[in-house]
């Protein structure tokens, strides 16, 4: 979570994890890039993902895709 917030502009003056508002959704967005093809399954890195960055993810929608980069690994994310 903390990763996240870094590389994230604006003042985040709100507790942490972020949290939703109750009856709005959330849309979260990840593109996923795997070092290689032994890894695990990507919804569960989506579940994972939303745990860690939301008190309460109830009312988070969206999607994920996955990729493979050897040289950079990574999870891109966007929330709107």
């Amino acid at each position: 979570m903390l990763a996240f917030l870094e590389q994230c502009e604006g003042n985040w003056n709100h507790i942490k994890p972020l949290t939703t508002v109750r009856g709005q959704k959330t849309k979260v967005e990840l593109m996923i890039y795997f070092k290689n093809f032994a890894h695990g399954d990507s919804d569960n890195v989506m579940k994972g993902l939303l745990d860690a960055l939301f008190e309460c993810d109830k009312y988070v929608s969206g999607s994920f895709d996955f990729d493979y980069d050897r040289i950079n690994p990574r999870i891109e994310v966007k929330i709107s």
